[in-house]
């Protein structure tokens, strides 16, 4: 499979970034993240939330990100 952009990852009517495919191991799509405009504004809440997991809170306390959609770009 070749790499080209399939899906945008949209939060509201910003686009978060894009999934570029890499590979397929079903049922598990592998691809690479390239930010967009809108991961100025919801990088920092990703970063917040693996940093939590890295230092072993309770899934509970970690709290949830911001809904995002997946749109097909064909």
């Amino acid at each position: 499979m070749g790499e080209t952009a399939a899906y945008g990852v949209w939060h509201d009517d910003l686009l978060v970034g894009a999934l570029w495919d890499v590979s397929i191991d079903q049922p598990w799509f592998l691809c690479r993240f390239v930010p967009g405009a809108g991961w100025d504004e919801l990088g920092p809440l990703f970063a917040a939330q693996e940093e939590a997991r890295r230092q072993h809170f309770p899934e509970h306390l970690i709290g949830r990100l911001p809904p995002c959609a997946i749109s097909v770009w064909n």
